[in-house]
């Protein structure tokens, strides 16, 4: 089974994720949408857009239905049928357009309990999958790991203009997969379609 994952913005930089099985392989299908007004947010903006990695919408803020009629495209073709997200994300539109269309909604918590398994994971195959994504491997440039006292690890910016949510969607959605390989950080469902 796929795994989705969102970090999804009004004016600033969203990211929405697919972590894909292949071969026993984890893979990330990566989407990203920015607000034309927030282009000069980040000077390499500007160039990952030039490259197609970013997606750039006209206007000041995002537009919600272009970027969900690519989610549901994606969905077609990868066949996810939960997409996680942090508190913030699930306050949205997007969730309840998500949830009309049949998804389950999942509350992913940002703790270092939820984040530790998939982080750890992530680091020992970053390689494979930031290797296709520049937008995400610059992200990860931005990435410090903190600790808790049980040693468990997450994710934490170096540089607050930089945003990392991105990559922290990708952590999200490989947790998720993770799960289904016994490795169960604790969700809660926020709205399971019936």
């Amino acid at each position: 089974m796929n795994y989705a994952a969102m970090d999804i913005h009004n004016i600033h930089l969203s990211t929405f994720i697919v972590d894909v099985r292949e071969n026993g392989k984890h893979k990330w299908i990566v989407r990203h949408w920015l607000p034309e007004g927030s282009l000069s947010e980040h000077p390499d903006f500007k160039y990952f857009a030039e490259q197609g990695f970013i997606r750039v919408m006209p206007g000041e803020t995002a537009d919600i239905d272009t970027m969900i009629a690519e989610v549901r495209l994606l969905q077609t073709q990868y066949g996810f049928v939960e997409v996680a997200g942090d508190s913030i994300n699930l306050d949205s539109i997007f969730r309840l357009i998500l949830e009309n269309d049949g998804l389950d909604i999942v509350r992913y918590q940002l703790t270092f309990e939820m984040l530790n398994e998939p982080t750890r994971a992530f680091l020992e195959m970053r390689q494979e999958l930031l290797v296709d994504n520049p937008v995400l491997a610059w992200m990860f440039e931005n990435v410090k790991l903190i600790e808790d006292m049980r040693r468990n690890k997450k994710p934490t910016k170096i540089e607050s203009r930089k945003p990392i949510g991105g990559l922290v969607a990708g952590i999200m959605a490989l947790g998720r997969a993770l799960r289904e390989d016994h490795i169960e950080p604790r969700t809660e469902y926020f709205y399971h379609a019936e």
